[in-house]
């Protein structure tokens, strides 16, 4: 597995998340077929580089929540959110009208935390799974 493919296999887990918590509709909104069409175009170092930056977010600062930092295209935009792929398909993520802001706000609609949705216990579990099929 390449470093592109197991970051579309990060969003996928994320968005596998989110079809299980709030349903199909928001997970499409999420992430969808021209997102990961953006993700296996990159070069391979760069998605090294990324995914590495987001494995390290989940460790060492046990990041959780859906923050930009475990964000593959703020890292491809280096969080000039004018520049970005995703926002250019999403609207940027501080937008009301974003897909981004649809999810988040679907979560606690429904009456979840992000934080316990996405707990680091949930990154942590997602990254050995992407490791342990893609090595």
């Amino acid at each position: 597995m390449t470093f592109a493919e197991m970051l579309v296999a990060f969003m996928e887990g994320k968005k596998a998340e989110i079809v299980k918590t709030i349903g199909d509709k928001f997970g499409e909104l999420y992430f969808n077929k021209q997102d990961k069409e953006n993700l296996l175009s990159l070069s391979e170092e760069k998605a090294e580089d990324i995914y590495e930056k987001i494995e390290r977010r989940i460790g060492a600062l046990t990041a959780e929540g859906l923050p930009a930092d475990l964000c593959p295209f703020c890292y491809i935009a280096d969080d000039i959110c004018s520049t970005c792929i995703y926002g250019g398909i999403h609207e940027k993520c501080d937008s009301a009208e974003s897909s981004y802001r649809s999810v988040y706000n679907e979560l606690g609609r429904k009456g979840f935390f992000v934080c316990d949705v996405f707990s680091n216990k949930f990154y942590r579990n997602l990254i050995a799974k992407i490791e342990e099929e893609g090595l």
